[in-house]
């Protein structure tokens, strides 16, 4: 997967054809009533480490130990697709991706 590409997924809209096809697909899944824990289970599956997803936290968020190289290496558009739709967001200033408590 490209940068581009990637980029283009993690700015999602929440009322985007594509964020509802996703978020519907998921909720006929079984895990999807947790969509942190499945967010955290497809990281781990996907990328194959022993350490923390969860690297830090402030107030309300938490910061994930995932880069964007990780995901363009082994992630498919459809899997940043579902971590988008789990909360998941990427935050440019700082470099790193997050999701809301």
């Amino acid at each position: 997967m490209t940068e581009e590409k990637l980029n283009e997924l993690l700015e999602l809209d929440y009322f985007s054809e594509k964020f509802i096809q996703t978020r519907e697909e998921l909720n006929k899944n079984i895990l999807s009533k947790q969509k942190d824990l499945y967010a955290f289970n497809l990281i781990a599956n996907r990328t194959k480490r022993n350490r923390c997803i969860i690297m830090g936290a402030a107030h309300d968020i938490i910061y994930l130990d995932i880069s964007k190289e990780d995901l363009m290496k082994s992630f498919s558009e459809n899997d940043v697709s579902q971590l988008r739709v789990c909360g998941i967001s990427f935050d440019e200033s700082i470099d790193s991706f997050y999701m809301y408590v």
